[in-house]
């Protein structure tokens, strides 16, 4: 997991290493669009997630973890998506306030 300006970075990597193979693609090329649905992403916003694009970016990578994540979230916003979003399920937050 990666901040902002590092996945920005990778991106560009990952655009440039397409370009240099010959392999066509769509300029507006991203991990969001490319890992979830329109569908997908209205749900997370429905549920809490804000909408912009470091959000949804995040919302891409817990979605499709493998493990539980750690999640330190000061303004509250990501740990009241995560308890929308897995409302149906069990999910136990822990504060170390």
């Amino acid at each position: 997991f990666f901040d902002f300006k590092t996945r920005l970075l990778m991106m560009s990597d990952w655009k440039t290493a397409l370009q240099d193979l010959g392999i066509d693609y769509r300029d507006d090329l991203g991990v969001v669009e490319t890992l979830s649905t329109g569908a997908q992403r209205l749900t997370w916003q429905s549920e809490g997630l804000p909408a912009d694009k470091l959000s949804t970016e995040n919302g891409v990578i817990l979605d499709h973890a493998t493990r539980f994540p750690l999640v330190i979230d000061p303004s509250g916003q990501a740990i009241s998506f995560l308890a929308n979003h897995h409302r149906s399920g069990k999910i136990q937050t822990t504060s170390f306030l």
